[in-house]
């Protein structure tokens, strides 16, 4: 005697399809919670701009390695070291000038790579100061940041930036702005 197979019916086959999609949409939620960040520019933050302003909103995606960071890329890292501050807080925003590899230097205010003069026409004319750094070279696993509003700045800006604290290792990086 055969036997019969049970019959798969209408709505077993729709069920099986929503249980799919549904994985299939957490799976995404997922995959895009652990590339994606959305980062909120604090209020007190003006080291970016005016690119950047205040209380904007702007999408983040996490990077892995320094090789995945371009000149030019705006990025975001926090500082670990003060216990007391709130993370968000604690964001910090600045552009990558120099990767591993490269020489900078400041003549009068202008930042230099490899000898040649950067054309930057994110920082404003009223923000470029007038200090004069000697070469610098950028070693492996590092990033040359600075931030774009250079001249009009606090202290503590100021001793985030590549400026005082030389190149910054890449692991502090979190990852790169997406532009709008």
């Amino acid at each position: 005697m055969i036997e019969k197979l049970p019959q798969v019916t209408l709505r077993k086959i729709t069920d099986y399809i929503k249980f799919f999609v549904c994985l299939l949409i957490i799976y995404f939620v997922f995959w895009a919670w652990q590339h994606y960040d959305l980062i909120p520019i604090p209020v007190e933050h003006y080291q970016m701009a005016p690119i950047f302003r205040s209380g904007d909103l702007h999408k983040g995606i996490r990077q892995d390695h320094w090789y995945d960071l371009k000149y030019g890329d705006v990025v975001y890292l926090d500082f670990p070291w003060q216990k007391d501050i709130k993370r968000r807080e604690l964001l910090f925003f600045a552009r990558v000038i120099g990767l591993p590899g490269d020489s900078i230097s400041f003549q009068n205010g202008r930042c230099y790579r490899n000898g040649t003069l950067l054309e930057e026409s994110y920082v404003s004319e009223s923000s470029i100061g007038t200090e004069d750094y000697s070469e610098i070279f950028v070693p492996r696993d590092y990033v040359y940041l600075l931030v774009d509003n250079r001249n009009n700045f606090s202290k503590e800006i100021f001793y985030r930036d590549s400026r005082f604290l030389g190149p910054i290792p890449v692991h502090i990086v979190q990852g790169c702005i997406l532009p709008k």
